[in-house]
C-alpha cells in the first residue's frame, strides 16, 4: 500500500460525505497505474452515524473510545498499512492539484513529511482571519495545523506517533519530533503553499462570547503545551479534559 488516508472522526456525519468524496476524487484524478491507497476513518467514541456514513463511503472503521484527537490519529495509523500517512481532518479536503504534489513527495521520496496552508471556507470572518493569518508564520517557521499532514511511516514510527499527553498543540509536537528524526536521516520536512488544503471555520463564531472562548482556548492551549514536558501527565489529562472543551465540544455541521 502506497498511501493511507486517515480521518479522526467524532460527530462527523455532517462533514465527513464531502471529505471522503473529495478525497477520493483527487485520488482518482491522480490516474497512476498501480498506485493503491486506502481510507481509513477512526471513530472517536461518536455518538451520530460516523462509523455507519464511514463505511457506506467505502472508507475502513476503527474506533477509538477515548476522546483525544492523537489517540484517535496513532489507533488509525496502528490500523494501517500504508508507506506513508496522510491525517486529514474530517471537516477538511484537499484539491486534486495538492493530492498531485503529494504523489511527487511520495514518489521522489526525499522528504520526511509535509504540511500545508489552508484555505477556510464557511464559519465567520474572524475564525477565518484567525485560520489563515498563520499561514506566513506556518511557512517561515516549517510548521503546520493537524487538518493536512503527511508523513513516512518510518518517520511515524521512529517518533512513536502523536503524544498521548497532550488533548491539543499535539501536531507542532509531532512535527518537532518529525523533523528532528528527518535531520538524523537527511530528509526535510515542508510546508506546501501553491495549493492550499481546504477547511471549514467552524470553530469560533462571530458573538463576543464565542470569540472570547477561542481566544482563551487557544492561549491556554499553548500555555498546557509548552509545560507539559515537566507536568505529570495525570495532570496534563486532567486539566486538558476539563479546560480545553473548544477541540472537544459536540460538533455541530454547518448547513
Amino acid at each position: 500500500m502506497d498511501l493511507s488516508v486517515i480521518i479522526p472522526a467524532y460527530n462527523e456525519e455532517d462533514y465527513l460525505p464531502k471529505t471522503i468524496q473529495k478525497i477520493n476524487d483527487a485520488l482518482a484524478n491522480q490516474r497512476l497505474s498501480g498506485w493503491q491507497w486506502e481510507i481509513i476513518v477512526c471513530d472517536n467514541n461518536s455518538s451520530d452515524n460516523t462509523s455507519a456514513i464511514a463505511e457506506q463511503l467505502g472508507a475502513k472503521v476503527v474506533f477509538e473510545p477515548e476522546n483525544q484527537i492523537s489517540k484517535a490519529r496513532n489507533k488509525g495509523a496502528a490500523f494501517s498499512t500504508g508507506r506513508w500517512l496522510l491525517f486529514v481532518d474530517a471537516d477538511t479536503y484537499p484539491t486534486a492539484e495538492l493530492i498531485s504534489e503529494i504523489f511527487e513527495i511520495i514518489a521522489e521520496d526525499l522528504l520526511i513529511g509535509c504540511g500545508v496552508t489552508v484555505l477556510v471556507k464557511d464559519g465567520s470572518l474572524f475564525n477565518q482571519l484567525r485560520m489563515e493569518r498563520l499561514n506566513p508564520v506556518f511557512r517561515i517557521l516549517k510548521l503546520s495545523g493537524g487538518a493536512f499532514l503527511l508523513c513516512k511511516r518510518e518517520g511515524f514510527e521512529a517518533i512513536k506517533g502523536f503524544s498521548e499527553r497532550l488533548y491539543a498543540y499535539e501536531e507542532i509536537d509531532f512535527i518537532f519530533r518529525l523533523r528532528r528524526y528527518g535531520n538524523s536521516i537527511k530528509k526535510r520536512f515542508v510546508v506546501l503553499h501553491k495549493n492550499p488544503v481546504i477547511t471549514s471555520g467552524r470553530k469560533g463564531g462571530a458573538n463576543v462570547k464565542s470569540i472570547l472562548k477561542t481566544i482563551f482556548s487557544n492561549f491556554f492551549a499553548l500555555i498546557l503545551f509548552l509545560l507539559h514536558y515537566i507536568l505529570p501527565i495525570k495532570t496534563v489529562h486532567k486539566i486538558g479534559k476539563g479546560l480545553l472543551g473548544y477541540w472537544y465540544s459536540e460538533r455541530k455541521g454547518l448547513k
